[in-house]
């Protein structure tokens, strides 16, 4: 088996799990009354933002446009690595090295994706209601998925200093630098000029992510760093339950403690769509 079908193998894992943990919570009671309305209200608000007319521009357009820079201080770089895996680095070291090289590619792809979903979001909003140009905003959104990269691979390189809170704080440091730097880019610089800083930001990032990837001395921090990544979105949807309580093995078919409305009464015994809608009309 080589390191890539390893790693598929892997993330189809992982997608099947979250989606579970997404099933358990988001059950189509809770998409109905919730989900659906909240998704038919944010595009409404969306549009209509869409048809009103446009603000004055200028100098605010070059702040507004700051905005989706908040989005280059998140995401992270996931390897999918396990305590077994530490076999491999006696044997066949170089299986090893392809996961984390797939690990890397998976993250681009998805940072990609993210900003491709972002630039399709704000790129109407920017031009229309702030009358930024079309090239400047797109060559704004590719210099921003640059930046994030740069700043993922940064944080990835913090996953060794995690007990040297000297170390951390100097990489905190140079993250919220870099950051500020391309604020100010941004806003000081025309859209060609910003073009060409940011297919240096993926240079830079290639390059320091060259000298994590062959570093086999931080697999268990690698591994722990995966786990909690892994165990986020669990976390976050037990941190909503203010009572956190916990399903205790019993019989077979128990009910289990619900997330929302816990103190509600169910009108009809049967769970259907029918009964749902009726539910709605009442």
């Amino acid at each position: 088996m080589s390191g890539r079908a390893l790693f598929i193998s892997r993330l189809k894992a992982d997608c099947l799990y979250q989606l579970r943990i997404i099933k358990l919570v988001i059950d189509w009671t809770v998409a109905l009354y919730i989900v659906l309305p909240a998704a038919g209200i944010g595009v409404y608000q969306y549009i209509k933002w869409l048809n009103e007319g446009a603000f004055a521009y200028g100098w605010q357009a070059g702040l507004i446009v700051l905005a989706p820079a908040v989005f280059t201080l998140f995401g992270s770089v996931r390897t999918f690595l396990m305590e077994a895996d530490q076999l491999y680095l006696l044997q066949k070291k170089t299986l090893v090295l392809d996961m984390k090289r797939c690990g890397y590619l998976y993250c681009l792809i998805v940072q990609f994706c993210k900003w491709l979903f972002t630039a399709a979001v704000f790129t109407p909003l920017f031009v229309r209601q702030f009358g930024v140009e079309l090239p400047a905003c797109l060559a704004v959104f590719f210099f921003y998925f640059c930046l994030n990269f740069l700043i993922t691979v940064l944080k990835r390189r913090n996953i060794g200093w995690q007990y040297k809170l000297k170390h951390r704080v100097l990489n905190a440091g140079l993250i919220f630098f870099v950051w500020l730097s391309a604020c100010a880019v941004v806003l000081l610089f025309s859209w060609p000029v910003v073009l060409l800083i940011g297919l240096v930001l993926p240079a830079a990032a290639v390059k320091t992510a060259g000298g994590i990837l062959g570093n086999m001395y931080l697999f268990y921090e690698e591994v722990e760093f995966d786990n909690r990544r892994k165990l986020r979105l669990a976390k976050f949807f037990l941190s909503l339950n203010l009572d956190g309580s916990v399903p205790k093995p019993g019989k077979r078919g128990a009910k289990k403690p619900r997330l929302f409305f816990k103190k509600s009464q169910n009108i009809f015994k049967a769970r259907t769509v029918q009964n749902g809608l009726m539910e709605i009309f009442f």
